[in-house]
């Protein structure tokens, strides 16, 4: 058999207080409110078109300044009679 070591009362007086949960207390239910997300997503939008105009005018942009060499392109060509049969395709 085996000895059990006497325990004294503060040192379980200190366990039991530990273990003990504290009681909780019963709150009521609040009323359900509308939720935020629309404002939020409507924002977000917003911003996501803001920065596909500004991606739209860049693309704009770089597809005249691309005009304008095809254009400086074909007046060179013209000129020098350089680059007349290459062929396009690789």
């Amino acid at each position: 058999m085996g000895y059990i070591l006497p325990i004294q009362q503060h040192e379980y007086s200190d366990y039991q207080r530990r273990m003990v949960t504290s009681k909780r207390t019963i709150t009521t239910v609040e009323k359900p409110y509308k939720a935020g997300l629309q404002a939020k997503y409507e924002e977000l939008q917003h911003q996501e078109e803001i920065r596909n105009n500004r991606v739209d005018l860049i693309l704009n942009e770089m597809e005249q300044s691309v005009s304008e060499f095809s254009e400086v392109d074909a007046i060179y060509t013209e000129i020098t009679g350089l680059g007349q049969f290459i062929n396009e395709r690789v």
